[in-house]
């Protein structure tokens, strides 16, 4: 059976199966592939157009949201400031108004106890000048009596500052002083060309002058008023005539 199925035309044309042959069958077709170039893609202009303006899109946004970022930390921090400085003026203010209202009352009644302190100090210095006056119209008037000499000295005094007058001066005198001008003055008021005459309303001590230019009264009365005006810092009534 073998002999008659061997003699036959299509089994004469069988052989037996080698690895080879797959390898050969299964190498072909990827050279061939591999050597073929790839087709190039047309380009699609509305995808790169989206692309693009997404692109811009997020490019915006991006610099907005870094802008508004910027801004919103720089005012934030201006902000800030501004209010750091506006509390503490109020407060440094605050605290003024507080140290005011606290050293208002002691305000008061340092001025007040100044103005005592004052007031008693001008009491005090009136007082004083009172009894500096009342002390020296006694020793002054104890003066006169123990020295009545010293209306000589006032009467030199008056031949030295009194201006030249024409006609003839005349000194008046009390009639005690009168007399002791004469003993000791007569030649100097002879030379001055004065006369001299009594005055009962004058005090011992003291003098007029009196010529065709006017009067100096150097009355006891008139140089103790004198000197209360020098003295005294406020009118009061006193005594005017030593004692």
């Amino acid at each position: 059976m073998s002999d008659a199925l061997g003699k036959t035309g299509p089994l004469r044309r069988w052989r037996r199966w080698r690895m080879g042959d797959l390898d050969g069958l299964h190498h072909a077709p990827a050279d061939a592939m591999a050597d073929t170039p790839p087709e190039p893609i047309a380009p699609d202009i509305d995808t790169w157009q989206s692309e693009l303006d997404a692109l811009r899109r997020r490019t915006r946004e991006t610099a907005r949201k870094e802008g508004y970022d910027a801004g919103f930390q720089s005012g934030r921090e201006a902000g800030y400031q501004h209010g750091l400085e506006a509390g503490r003026q109020a407060g440094e203010q605050e605290m003024r108004q507080q140290q005011r209202d606290l050293l208002h009352p002691l305000t008061t009644m340092a001025r007040n106890f100044h103005q005592a302190l004052q007031k008693l100090d001008d009491d005090i210095a009136s007082e004083l000048v009172d009894l500096a006056l009342i002390v020296g119209r006694k020793l002054a008037g104890d003066a006169l009596r123990d020295t009545p000499e010293q209306v000589l000295a006032l009467v030199r005094q008056l031949l030295r500052d009194a201006p030249l007058a024409s006609g003839t001066p005349t000194l008046w005198l009390h009639p005690d002083d009168l007399l002791l001008a004469r003993e000791q003055l007569s030649a100097e008021l002879d030379t001055a060309g004065w006369q001299m005459l009594a005055d009962e309303q004058l005090q011992r001590g003291g003098c007029r002058l009196s010529s065709n230019a006017g009067e100096i009264d150097a009355s006891v009365g008139t140089r103790w008023q004198q000197l209360l005006g020098t003295l005294r810092r406020r009118d009061r009534p006193v005594d005017t005539e030593p004692r």
